[in-house]
This record gives C-alpha cells, structure tokens and sequence, in this order.
C-alpha cells in the first residue's frame, strides 16, 4: 500500500510539471470512457435488452416472399394476411398494423395525428395490458360491426391530454368521424410509441395487389421457429395454388423477436464497434 501511494505521489507531480500531456492524457480517457458507454447503450439497445412485451421470445415478425422479384421480407397484402390468419396451425394468433395519419378535430386546433390500424388482436399477441380502459376485442375489425373504436398512445395522451384518468368512454373526433375512446396504451417499443391513436384495421373488401400490412405473431406452446415455417409455407402453397394470378411464386419467411430491430449485418457492425 505505501509503495502504491508512493507511484500516485510521483504520477501526480510529473502530471503537474507537464500540463500539455497531463490536458491530453485526461482528454484521451474521457472520449474513450464516453465513447464506450454510448456504444454499449446502443448495443443493450439493440442487442440485449428484450422486448417489453410477455414472453417476447415467441413473437415473432411475419413476412410474404416473392423469391422471383428479389423480395425476401416484403410486406403482407390484406387478403393474403386475413387468409394465412385463418389457416395457419402455429400459431396462437396473428396481428397486423399499418401506420398512416388522421386528423383530429374538436380540440381547439385541428391536429394531424400519426394513426395506427391493427387487427383486433394485435395488443393481446404482445400481452399488452392498457393503463386505462382496455384493448380491442375479437370481431371488432369485421366489416358490419361497431368498430368506432380509438385507443390512445402514452405519450399522446399525457402530452396532449394531461394524462387526464376519465378519458375513457369519451370521444375523439377523427376524420370527421366521432371515435369512442375505450383505453390508453402503456409506453413500449418498438410499436406501441409508433403513432399517437390506434383503431381497429376494417377491410371490406380485402385485395391481394397492394403489399402494404406488416405482420407479427405469437408462437403456439411447443412449436418451433421450424415448425412454424414448415406450416406457413404449406399455407403459401394453397395460396399460391387458389390464386395463381396474385400470388405466383408465394413465400412466407419469419424472423425471430431478436432480428426485429438490427439485421445480421447490423449487429455484426455493432459488435466490431463495442470491441
């Protein structure tokens, strides 16, 4: 111990005689020290932390292929995403979720509000339990049904609302068209800070032409990344096969919760950083 005080006395006064070496060496740890707590905050980020959501290990993203065009992740038409919802075997449920906006009226100044459309039980595949009020049930994103419906984001709702507990049950103005508010969503990424509103995703006359409909969903107990694979791509072939026109040369591909937000390239040149 005193030779060690002894080496931090010497060090000390050899900084103090040299003050251009001693302004340099201090400058050189402090980027080192802050670059590398910026990088390991990306890469927990990106890499480590898991998804806010109940079991995050069974969601997964879901993807149409058309191997001939080059798409290997393209989104999902609407007719093809209410198909493979129905028939698929692997999976406990399957959401869908388009952004867009709508505009708000009826609160002072008109607003123009990022609007989510997801399928009735996109919040339930993430096990989402709503601050107030609650989520969208079964049936109210089929055509003839009452689906005037809007849930809200966190941060909208503090923000613009003052976080005010006896919303639920009031109404929202959107689109010229009065919504029922019947629940607030907690903070989450990656899809629950993405718009301000969220209302139920309606199509009445789902097409198969317009690849527009990112996919998620959750894994039935039991079955593999494999098997589900194995069971989608049986589902693509019947499509393929009724509807030859739309879907020549159908596929569907999966990605596990862990390549949502960082590609294999991504987190290859994150851990080359962090080293």
């Amino acid at each position: 111990m005193h030779s060690l005080l002894q080496d931090l006395r010497f060090a000390l006064r050899m900084l103090r005689k040299n003050p251009g070496f001693t302004v340099v060496a201090l400058l050189t740890l402090a980027l080192g020290i802050g670059a590398n707590t910026a990088i390991f905050s990306v890469v927990y980020s990106v890499l480590l932390r898991p998804l806010p959501f109940g079991e995050p290990d069974r969601i997964v993203r879901i993807f149409e292929t058309r191997l001939d065009r080059g798409w290997t992740r393209a989104s999902f038409t609407h007719a093809n995403f209410w198909d493979v919802k129905e028939m698929n075997q692997a999976f406990d449920d399957i959401g869908a979720f388009q952004f867009g906006s709508m505009n708000l009226t009826g609160l002072g100044h008109p607003e123009r509000l990022g609007a989510g459309r997801v399928s009735a039980g996109f919040f339930q595949i993430l096990r989402v339990q709503p601050v107030l009020g609650r989520t969208f049930m079964p049936g109210e994103d089929q055509p003839g049904q009452d689906n005037r419906f809007v849930l809200l984001s966190n941060d909208w709702w503090r923000n613009r609302l003052a976080a005010d507990s006896t919303v639920v049950g009031t109404s929202l103005v959107l689109d010229d068209e009065s919504y029922t508010v019947i629940g607030v969503l907690p903070h989450g990424e990656p899809w629950l800070n993405s718009a301000d509103v969220f209302t139920p995703m309606v199509d009445p006359e789902p097409a198969r032409v317009s690849f527009e409909l990112a996919v998620i969903g959750r894994l039935a107990p039991g079955v593999t990344l494999d098997a589900a694979r194995s069971d989608l791509e049986m589902v693509a072939r019947r499509l393929e096969e009724s509807y030859p026109e739309d879907n020549v040369g159908m596929g569907i591909a999966i990605a596990p919760e862990s390549d949502w937000i960082a590609t294999s390239d991504t987190r290859r040149a994150l851990m080359v950083l962090f080293g």
